[in-house]
This record gives structure tokens, sequence and C-alpha cells, in this order.
């Protein structure tokens, strides 16, 4: 899986895009990277475009991403 985040300071938000199988350890990745921007940028708006993406999380995986 390959994905990518970044800031938009024309639109003043955070793209991200995902491709392939997205499983909770690639999951937990891009949620760090996507904080890490958030921070840097003092940007809170995210755009994140998934339909090239496989879901490979269990229904209690995804009930847990949130804490990440």
């Amino acid at each position: 899986m390959s994905h990518s985040v970044v800031y938009d300071s024309r639109l003043g938000l955070i793209k991200t895009k995902a491709h392939g199988k997205l499983d909770l350890e690639e999951a937990k990745e891009m949620i760090a990277e996507i904080g890490l921007v958030a921070k840097e940028n003092n940007c809170f708006l995210c755009l994140s475009d998934y339909r090239h993406a496989k879901l490979a999380l269990s229904t209690v995986e995804i009930y847990e991403v949130p804490q990440y």
C-alpha cells in the first residue's frame, strides 16, 4: 500500500490519498503523518481519497482506529 499526505496551502487543507491494501499498521502510519502535517501547518481540515484503497481491517480494528 502506498499513501500520500500533503498540505495544500491554496485550499487551506490536508490532502491524503491511499492506494492498494489498507491494513491497521498502514492506517496508523497515515494517521501519524496526518497529525504531524496538521500541527506543522496549524490546519485541521482533511480531504481524504480512498477510492483506490482496499480496506483490510476487521470490524474491531475499524472501531479502534479513532483512538490512534
